[in-house]
């Protein structure tokens, strides 16, 4: 990612899929070059990939987008993929408070931040958030 940065070609454009082994600052990288990122919960997991990147994403400041990998392999439905990210993100933010024995206060993301990485954000990843993503007056629905 060093690499491709200093050599600028990183930017708007680039659309990155997985990034597991991503370091913190290799996906800020892809943040402050405006690229984005799209997570593919169930191959992610069902590959050892590490836990999606969601949460890791949202820090960053990229809206997490959802895609499907190996479509043979999986149903290839979204709502299985936004349930998928949804559950991984929640489960690794409520982890440390369930360790110590106690009940989290609140968990995240909600339902309308996975209708999102599904909706509106997978749009914007492919340039098309003004045309198609969101029930808006205009907006194309497929």
């Amino acid at each position: 990612m060093a690499q491709l940065d200093h050599a600028g070609l990183l930017g708007p454009d680039m659309l990155h899929v997985h990034c597991n082994f991503f370091s913190d600052d290799e996906l800020r990288r892809i943040a402050d070059t405006g690229g984005t990122v799209v997570v593919t919960p169930e191959t992610e997991l069902q590959m050892a990939m590490k836990y999606p990147v969601t949460g890791r994403l949202l820090k960053v400041g990229i809206a997490p987008s959802l895609g499907i990998d190996i479509s043979s392999d999986y149903a290839g439905d979204m709502f299985s993929q936004m349930r998928l990210a949804f559950q991984s993100e929640r489960a690794l933010r409520t982890q440390p408070v369930l360790d110590l024995r106690k009940m989290p206060p609140t968990i995240s993301p909600t339902v309308r931040d996975a209708l999102g990485f599904a909706t509106l954000n997978g749009a914007r990843a492919m340039g098309l958030g003004t045309v198609t993503g969101s029930l808006v007056p205009g907006n194309r629905l497929t």
